[in-house]
């Protein structure tokens, strides 16, 4: 802005005069008072919805815990009876070897939810190793390997192996694979 002397001047000291009115000063004053309040409101609803977002977030995976565990548990009760059935069935010889190809194949036709079945013969003097396990693979028919060729499972290192030797029948850790 000019005037008919030149160019208006800037007073250097103007925040200095206009700190002089207590009305400014008390405005200046109330104004951050109140930013700092809302501040402390919104940071207070901020810390009390993200608790709350926790909180729902814990409740809902636990309720989907429940609900797989549920649906894990009624799976295993549906195909327990068939793996006990094998068990049994290969104690009292009322099975052979060469039978359970076809039976690990009706199982997985049965149970679309197995991944696979196999069963493990402890050697001795008239038995050799043998541990055929039968495998679903997507999109193709399942398929039979023999564990005994690819490791020596009676070497104890083998937990699917020994803990059944120990304590009787037992579910093995799922496998997840490729297959899966």
């Amino acid at each position: 802005m000019t005037t008919d002397q030149g160019p208006e001047t800037i007073d250097p000291n103007i925040g200095s005069k206009i700190w002089r009115h207590p009305a400014l000063r008390i405005a200046f004053l109330a104004g951050s008072v109140l930013a700092a309040v809302v501040f402390g409101v919104l940071l207070i609803q901020f810390l009390d919805l993200e608790k709350q977002a926790t909180i729902a977030v814990r409740e809902d995976g636990s309720e989907y815990s429940r609900r797989s565990a549920h649906f894990i548990q009624s799976q295993l009760q549906q195909i327990m009876p068939l793996v006990q059935g094998v068990a049994d069935d290969l104690e009292r010889g009322a099975i052979d070897g060469e039978n359970l190809p076809q039976l690990f194949e009706s199982a997985l036709e049965k149970f679309p939810r197995l991944f696979g079945i196999g069963a493990a013969y402890e050697p001795s003097e008239e038995v050799k190793p043998f541990a055929p396990f039968m495998v679903r693979r997507k999109g193709q028919s399942p398929y039979l390997f023999q564990i005994e060729q690819e490791l020596d499972y009676t070497a104890f290192r083998e937990q699917w192996y020994l803990e059944p030797l120990l304590n009787g029948a037992a579910w093995s850790e799922p496998y997840v694979g490729k297959g899966q």
